[in-house]
């Protein structure tokens, strides 16, 4: 079961960001380049995400991604 509190916390943009991770985009410039971004902007996104999450790296983002199944949504 998603965590919709967890999702709903997270801003539009880092929701897309944790969904191309966790569903297999590992490189910010793989990201950027899906999502018309800079990788910086990735970066940000990712680091962002995982603050309000209150996780330590994006390997968990990634995990917490599919585990919430951003992965099937779509970005």
């Amino acid at each position: 079961q998603p965590d919709w509190a967890a999702i709903a916390s997270l801003s539009a943009a880092e929701r897309r960001v944790t969904a191309l991770l966790a569903s297999g985009k590992t490189t910010n410039e793989e990201i950027a380049a899906a999502l018309s971004l800079s990788p910086y902007t990735v970066r940000s996104q990712i680091t962002s995400a995982i603050r309000r999450l209150g996780l330590s790296d994006r390997t968990q983002l990634a995990l917490w991604g599919a585990r919430n199944r951003l992965d099937t949504a779509g970005p």
